[in-house]
């Protein structure tokens, strides 16, 4: 099926060829290592330039229903890199990250870094508004 075919039966449009409208996931279900992550998810957040810039590492990570991930992370609180800060991104099935609200989603600690992950819902990524997640609640 071609990505014409499914936006027409859907009613929605994209000018794009992205992975998310051509129907491909990213498979985040089979990551078992932190080093798999920045493989599979889309664009330059886990680059390594982007890791080294920000003093990123990542910790752990969460698998969430629908082939979703949960990362927890440690990055630079500060331009000098005096203070860590830890936070929880979430990614949705196709490897787009969804958005969160940096004042309340950057922890002082991992442990409170590590509760909020786990207070996760399994459906976490269903608000993603990428054009898969989208063709997909419009019944692709």
């Amino acid at each position: 099926m071609t990505t014409d075919t499914e936006q027409t039966t859907t009613g929605l449009e994209f000018p794009c060829k992205c992975d998310g409208c051509r129907g491909r996931t990213a498979n985040l279900s089979d990551i078992w290592d932190t080093y798999q992550i920045p493989i599979k998810v889309e664009g330059y957040y886990f680059s390594e330039t982007t890791r080294r810039f920000f003093h990123s590492r990542i910790l752990s990570f969460r698998h969430l229903a629908g082939g979703s991930l949960a990362v927890r992370e440690s990055l630079a609180g500060d331009m000098h890199n005096e203070t860590r800060v830890h936070r929880v991104t979430v990614w949705c099935k196709y490897g787009h990250i969804l958005p969160r609200d940096i004042a309340t989603d950057t922890f002082s600690t991992g442990a409170k870094a590590t509760a909020s992950m786990r207070a996760l819902p399994d459906d976490a990524a269903n608000s993603c508004e990428c054009h898969g997640c989208q063709l997909d609640r419009a019944g692709r």
